[in-house]
């Protein structure tokens, strides 16, 4: 912001510099660095570790719904992906509630009872005490300063079920809702909710997802739990990790440690790696620091110290295989909601880090590219993110109108190296229901209809134009108890276009504007008026006298008729407009310029002073 002055600086390392001057040119210092640096201060700071806990239904009807108990490696994978700076803790429940794994550091020895205390989720329960078992996971946190992002994983088949009694579970549901529920917001306790069968509490369960700033899943089958947990786990607790292309991923010389992790059919041969010195190892053959930990559905193989170069993984290609890396050399990705919704503006921020600061060498960060992949189902869009300040880049993006869920893949590599971090979200196509009905006399009934649930009840608002063969003017939907509507009587055949913006709060809290898209609807059939020739006044003929006109052919100003006032070509408009569009910029520049000049002129005064206070500072000494 200001020129170095070299003498200045060096001046104020000698015993002899004035405390006062000292003192101001550090504040002002220290308020250009701040303020030069403070958009991405968040962002490049190492933040505490998230906080998971873990809260698994053992009811007897999982019995059905979890015939083979995948419940229990899908917990072992949750704790194993844990990164060393998080915690985490499980809970089982039924009509009691159990805290099997009590919270703790992510530690290797957590993860060694992790897996072994995971083996005593069973099917026993008789009931489904939700609330209570929620109620039991958050006790750690409740009236605690909070340290980090705290999320609560739920799993459950059923419904709040505490009683034979319907009035006793109705009672137990509501308390869930209308008392723990706000506390659990107050605490910024984010619940993922994962439904294991069509016949559990789905209203309940988005509501607890939906308020809290979480993620519901339905899982159609236990077969889909391990892939479920993966998602949430990326969600909540994120990890770098590299590029995986045909089961293929490249090492870089500061990979401290990798964890491979393989999904795998039942009848799949069992899997191999392939180091970049051409060895291949597996489960019975392997060096003695690498742990290979397998399950049914999966491999999970942990490699410290891994050598550089070209690895393989030799089973079939999966999308949700992953090499999960620890490096000095790492990425921070802003949050982004959990769920979005359809014509949101978000925006990527990425930031590449060494040792959790923003990198500063210029001749790596001529080499970086950083893209973004945003895809789903039959969807797909690539971004390239643009550097803005060191090592930081971003890229805005609009929510697609589908309702999916999304992976959002943010890439920053070189030739030398390669760092990925995943995002998982759940996109929401119609935040509003639109819709229209027209009679057969051409009148319109407009009406919006948020979804349930999605927003905070008396937030929206909308502001819309109602569009015909005339043009666009404003139009006032009016709010009802469902949503808004307007009715709109047409005054011809013909397409009619609702065009509306809607900004509100959503359940969890955050402001959204959405560009809505247009609603359309067509009116037929009305008898067109014909328009009505002008009437032509009757007038006796009247026989003008002979007038001998002059040589000048131009009247005189003021005989000129009011219809016959004449115009400029339209050809010309563009040469007005250029006129004006130099003047404009000669003005703006004219005033940034003496900005300028003014706030450099000032600065080489302030110097200027301090040099002179620092010379007699010296001479008095």
């Amino acid at each position: 912001m200001f020129k170095k002055k070299p003498h200045v600086f060096s001046t104020l390392s000698t015993p002899v510099g004035s405390r006062r001057v000292r003192a101001k040119l550090a504040q002002s210092f220290c308020f250009c660095a701040v303020l030069a640096a403070w958009p991405f201060l968040l962002l490049a700071a190492e933040p505490n570790g998230p906080e998971v806990h873990i809260v698994v239904d053992i009811s007897g009807s999982m019995k059905k719904n979890d015939p083979q108990n995948l419940r229990i490696p899908a917990v072992r994978l949750v704790a194993n992906l844990m990164p060393s700076n998080a915690r985490a803790g499980v809970w089982t429940f039924g009509q009691y509630v159990n805290n099997l794994i009590p919270p703790q550091a992510a530690t290797p020895a957590f993860r060694e009872l992790a897996t072994a205390k995971a083996a005593d989720i069973s099917s026993k329960g008789l009931f489904t005490n939700i609330g209570g078992a929620m109620e039991r996971a958050a006790k750690p946190w409740l009236g605690k300063t909070q340290a980090g992002p705290r999320h609560m994983i739920l799993l459950t088949d059923g419904v709040v079920d505490i009683s034979k009694q319907a009035s006793e579970n109705a009672e137990a549901r509501n308390d869930l809702l209308n008392r723990l529920l706000p506390q659990l917001k107050a605490e910024n306790i984010r619940v993922h909710s994962i439904a294991l069968s069509h016949d559990a509490d789905q209203v309940l369960m988005k509501k607890l997802a939906l308020e809290t700033g979480g993620q519901y899943q339905l899982a159609e089958n236990a077969e889909q739990l391990n892939r479920l947990f993966l998602r949430l786990f990326e969600q909540t607790t994120p990890r770098d990790s590299l590029p995986l292309r045909d089961n293929q991923f490249n090492v870089d010389e500061g990979a401290e440690e990798i964890t491979i992790l393989v999904f795998k059919a039942p009848d799949a041969k069992p899997t191999e790696v392939r180091t970049p010195d051409g060895e291949v190892h597996s489960v019975q053959q392997k060096p003695v620091s690498w742990r290979w930990h397998t399950e049914t559905p999966y491999d999970l193989i942990t490699i410290p110290k891994p050598a550089a170069g070209a690895w393989q993984i030799i089973a079939d290609v999966d999308p949700e295989n992953r090499v999960l890396l620890v490096s000095k050399l790492s990425m921070a990705l802003a949050e982004l909601p959990s769920v979005v919704l359809a014509g949101e503006q978000l925006q990527l921020n990425a930031q590449l880090l060494d040792q959790g600061a923003p990198v500063a060498n210029a001749a790596l960060l001529q080499m970086v590219n950083a893209n973004a992949r945003i895809s789903g189902e039959a969807f797909r869009r690539e971004l390239v993110l643009r550097p803005v300040a060191e090592a930081h880049f971003v890229a805005p993006f609009e929510v697609p109108a589908l309702d999916m869920d999304y992976t959002v893949e943010v890439e920053i590599s070189s030739p030398t190296f390669q760092r990925l971090r995943r995002l998982s979200l759940k996109g929401v196509a119609t935040p509003l229901k639109a819709s229209v009905s027209v009679d057969e006399s051409g009148v319109a009934q407009l009406a919006l209809t948020p979804e349930p649930d999605l927003f905070q009840p008396g937030s929206l608002q909308v502001t819309s134009e109602l569009e015909t063969a005339a043009g666009r003017s404003p139009l006032t939907m009016e709010r009802s108890e469902t949503g808004f509507h307007a009715t709109v009587a047409a005054e011809h055949n013909g397409s009619y276009r609702l065009h509306y913006r809607v900004q509100g709060v959503t359940a969890a809290g955050r402001d959204v504007v959405l560009e809505m898209p247009a609603l359309e609807w067509q009116v037929t059939g009305l008898a067109e008026t014909p328009a009505e020739p002008a009437a032509q006044e009757e007038t006796p003929a009247v026989v003008e006298p002979a007038v001998t006109e002059p040589e000048n052919e131009n009247p005189p100003a003021t005989e000129t008729k009011p219809d016959e006032v004449t115009t400029e070509p339209e050809e010309h408009s563009w040469q007005y407009w250029l006129v004006v569009g130099v003047v404009i910029n000669v003005v703006v520049f004219s005033i940034v310029g003496g900005i300028w000049w003014w706030l450099r002129r000032r600065q080489q005064l302030t110097n200027k002073r301090i040099a002179e206070e620092l010379g007699e500072s010296g001479k008095t000494t």
